[in-house]
């Protein structure tokens, strides 16, 4: 759980672009829609037309914002998946350990 680490350059250009989306057309919909605070666009994404610096690729963001995922925050209300105007989000029934409830956003943003 935590902020998701991408480890692919297929899944960070996806998270590049729905931020790019979701920022521009959108105005930030999930980071305002979810009741659990799961989604932040922060200040510090990569600016347009700017490479990603080597090592840096997890903040692969869109002008000067970033997708900040909190997913121990989720109360699994599904909000995301459906409502997310991409519909590049695949949300997925928690999985359930011993001890704790575990909640597989780790993908979530589909390819």
């Amino acid at each position: 759980m935590g902020v998701e680490n991408f480890d692919s350059e297929a899944a960070q250009k996806a998270r590049h672009e729905h931020v790019k989306i979701n920022t521009e057309e959108y105005a930030g919909l999930l980071g305002r829609a979810c009741p659990a605070g799961v989604y932040e666009y922060v200040d510090g994404g990569v600016e347009p037309g700017t490479p990603l610096p080597e090592g840096k690729e997890e903040e692969a963001g869109y002008g000067g914002k970033k997708l900040v995922i909190n997913s121990q925050n989720c109360i699994h209300c599904k909000l995301c998946d459906i409502k997310v105007p991409t519909q590049d989000i695949n949300w997925t029934v928690p999985k359930v350990g011993r001890t704790k409830v575990h909640c597989d956003l780790g993908r979530h943003l589909a390819l």
